[in-house]
């Protein structure tokens, strides 16, 4: 079975590289060239993912982020040029072409009807929905102001195949959302970005979902099944890019202010100021920010009240601001976020606010985008700080403990790639990556001198190739890509003076892991109302520095680190449909995949004093998933549009020789069955009516505990 798993991995890799190679072939210049610049009969921006289309032969490219376009190897003559792009009336236009290069500007006039969405996330480069070959759900600006929502993450609940876990609403100490079942509590198989920069931290696999406000997101992307050919690490699941505010011209604000109940109150601004320098300069400031405060409630249920039980507590800010200079064909993007919380537990005996934690935060990022004739290249960077906190305290048979949790973990790192016209059919994308993390962190005690202490470092690094083509009219998308990565464990370290935290006291061992991993995938528009897509791929991600580096209290409870994990992989295949039925739109998707050296937390069967289960994290030699997303949206006359979704998946572990018990239970905290109904409506005001079904999970590895 192993043999043949590899057989089929080789082909798989061999025709990807077939593929890409086949792009590289038909590279081959020619003897004539037309280039030029599509834009906006209204705005006078450039259109960007138009399509520039010789009829005569045919030959066709995409226009780029600023709107150019340049095609080469054309035999001089005249031509009938053609430009579409939905949301936009055709044109066309008849041109002489000779040899050498031929400019031709050009002028789309917008129409009233629904565009097609373009996305950046699931390729890397600009392209509509309907070309790309997996199950992708675009949430507009429009769509997150006609929605409710307390919190980001609210408007992404009601979709299939996403697991949204926010047990105390705006309270809740770190939310928890996957994609297609991966979760398993483990939240760093779903990568989640911002403009394209990852903000997992390499210490928990976590995003700050709290720092994440609504007032600063354009859009939301979400891309459901690997993307590790493309991103590599935590992208197993899937991939959430969160699309900031973009730049425009003018100046324009808003404020909003809070009040709730539990003595809530708070309030968001935003402002933008943007202006042309010049012909072909522009400059944009962006500036918000956000104060949220509650008094909150007690959580705690009454029988389990004592004279130490308080009220859960909120108190959280943060400030954004983002520099946007564009000039001629180049882009430059600069962002700053700085983000502090602190969140009270419900219990108070000394310290002065109780048993609270905070996750402060300062995010930079920087983005630079350049253009030139058929080539696109862009490099991003991006520095993450969190100094978390966690005051602890108990009282037990009068005897008081306190420790204090103080964590650095700190992730840097780059993302480029650069993207060209292959011939007529294909754009081929090279990239090169980078990532560095690191936690030092420790549990000190205020009441006796014991330490619990942590640091390790994960260095990754990483390049991938990419083509994508098009054949019969556009009408047959491929996507095929290959991605390497590299990622080195490094400085792992453990000091503790307590057990059975010190089981791995002193200097870790070093630990080097390498994978390639290929995409293949195929969309198919068998007709105008009709798209089908197949696709498979390889996953692979390492384990977080939390469980190979530290033992102390996880959400689960006590664990011990364990500094011999290995790497997860896993083989995904899926095949999908969309179909539109007049305004409603019909989504159906299946998959199957198979995880191997699965990371799950396992029972070690001991007890910490005698009663409390000792967990650690191992590999499962092998998980399958199986499921079905299906979804319906349909606007109902001008002021309703409703949603249904539904999922069903099968998590279950096949294989684990180390405990025989656990095969063929399922993996905790994945719910079997989900459903979703909403009803959004936007007369007078904008409401949403939503209803969401989960099925039973169980919280625990032996399948006893069932959360109804």
């Amino acid at each position: 079975m192993k043999m043949n798993k590899r057989l089929i991995e080789i082909f798989i890799t061999t025709v990807v590289c077939s593929v890409l190679l086949g792009g590289l072939a038909l590279a081959v210049d020619k003897t004539g060239t037309l280039s030029g610049k599509v834009t906006d009969t209204n705005s006078g921006e450039p259109v960007i993912a138009a399509y520039v289309i010789l009829k005569e032969i045919p030959l066709r490219v995409m226009t780029d982020q600023q709107g150019q376009f340049r095609i080469e190897g054309i035999t001089p003559g005249k031509y009938a040029v053609v430009v579409r792009r939905i949301g936009y009336a055709e044109f066309e236009t008849r041109v002489q072409i000779d040899a050498g290069e031929t400019t031709l500007n050009l002028v789309l006039c917008p129409v009233p009807i629904e565009l097609s969405e373009i996305v950046v996330t699931a390729t890397r480069t600009d392209r509509p929905v309907e070309k790309i070959p997996a199950n992708v759900t675009v949430i507009s600006r429009n769509m997150l102001q006609k929605r409710s929502g307390l919190s980001t993450d609210d408007f992404l609940a009601s979709e299939p195949g996403v697991d949204v876990r926010r047990a105390s609403g705006i309270f809740t100490i770190s939310p928890d959302i996957a994609l297609r079942g991966m979760g398993a509590n483990e939240p760093s198989r779903t990568l989640v970005m911002i403009d394209g920069v990852p903000i997992n931290k390499t210490d928990t696999g976590e995003a700050n979902w709290n720092r994440i406000k609504s007032e600063d997101i354009e859009r939301i992307e979400i891309v459901r099944g690997p993307a590790s050919a493309v991103y590599g690490a935590n992208a197993m699941g899937g991939v959430i890019n969160f699309i900031t505010r973009q730049a425009t011209r003018g100046i324009y604000g808003n404020i909003t202010l809070k009040r709730g109940s539990l003595g809530t109150y708070g309030g968001d601004f935003s402002i933008s100021a943007g202006r042309m320098l010049g012909s072909n300069q522009f400059l944009n400031l962006y500036l918000s920010g956000t104060y949220l405060k509650s008094d909150g409630y007690i959580s705690e249920p009454e029988e389990e009240r004592d004279e130490y039980t308080i009220k859960r507590f909120l108190d959280e800010n943060s400030q954004t601001i983002k520099l946007t200079f564009r000039t001629g064909p180049h882009k430059l993007v600069a962002m700053y976020q700085r983000y502090d919380d602190e969140r009270g537990e419900g219990k108070k005996i000394k310290a002065p606010d109780g048993i609270y934690r905070n996750f402060d935060t300062d995010f930079f990022s920087f983005r630079y985008q350049g253009t030139s004739k058929s080539w696109n290249w862009e490099v991003k960077g991006f520095y993450q700080l969190e100094k978390y906190a966690r005051i602890s305290e108990r009282m037990k048979n009068g005897s008081y403990t306190r420790f204090d949790v103080l964590s650095d973990r700190k992730d840097t790192g780059f993302l480029s790639n650069v993207s060209f016209q292959t011939g007529q059919l294909g754009r081929l994308s090279i990239g090169l990556d980078g990532k560095r993390g690191s936690v030092e962190g420790a549990d000190r005690y205020r009441t006796s001198p014991d330490v619990v202490a942590n640091k390790g470092v994960m260095t990754t690094i990483s390049a991938f190739v990419q083509d994508e083509l098009s054949f019969w009219d556009d009408r047959l998308n491929i996507v095929a890509g290959v991605r390497f990565d590299r990622v080195r464990f490094s400085n792992g370290q453990i000091n503790s003076t307590m057990e059975p935290w010190n089981k791995y006291n002193g200097d870790l061992d070093e630990h080097t892991w390498s994978e390639v991993c290929p995409r293949l995938g195929l969309s198919y528009r068998a007709t105008k109302t009709t798209r089908l897509y197949a696709s498979f791929g390889k996953a692979f991600r390492g384990s977080i520095l939390d469980d190979l580096c530290r033992s102390g209290w996880m959400w689960i409870g006590p664990k011990i680190a364990n500094p011999y994990l290995e790497p997860e992989v896993m083989y995904n295949l899926e095949s999908g449909m969309q179909q539109s039925f007049g305004r409603a739109l019909v989504k159906l998707t299946a998959y199957y995949a198979q995880g191997q050296d699965f990371l799950y937390y396992v029972d070690t069967g001991e007890k910490l004093w005698g009663k409390k289960t000792l967990w650690q994290r191992k590999n499962v030699a092998k998980v399958q998933f199986r499921g079905i997303e299906a979804s319906v949206q349909c606007p109902v006359g001008k002021n309703f549009s409703v949603f249904a979704g539904f999922t069903w998946r099968r998590s279950i572990i096949e294989k684990f020789p180390e405990r025989q018990d656990l095969v063929n239970k399922m993996l905790s905290y994945v719910p079997e069955v989900k459903g979703s109904f909403r009803l959004d409506f936007h007369k007078f005001l904008d409401g949403t009516l939503s209803w969401e079904l989960v099925g039973k999970q169980y919280s625990d590895d032996k399948n006893e505990n069932c959360i109804p």
